[in-house]
């Protein structure tokens, strides 16, 4: 049988927004794991931390979890 609109998922609304505090949108350059640490190495992207939206270019960062 042939796919057809039938198929589709219902839609969610994109209008919500996040329900987080801080955001980052941006494109990876490396991401390296070992165990529960991470090292981050990301590019051209926008953040919005503490209600302030930043640009940046390039980024390196570590996180753990």
């Amino acid at each position: 049988e042939p796919l057809n609109s039938d198929d589709d998922q219902s839609i969610i609304d994109t209008n919500e927004p996040f329900d987080v505090d801080n955001v980052i949108v941006c494109q990876y350059e490396k991401i390296h794991r070992v165990k529960n640490r991470w090292k981050l190495i990301l590019k051209s992207g926008i953040m919005n931390i503490d209600g302030k939206d930043k640009l940046f270019n390039r980024a390196a960062g570590d996180a753990e979890w």
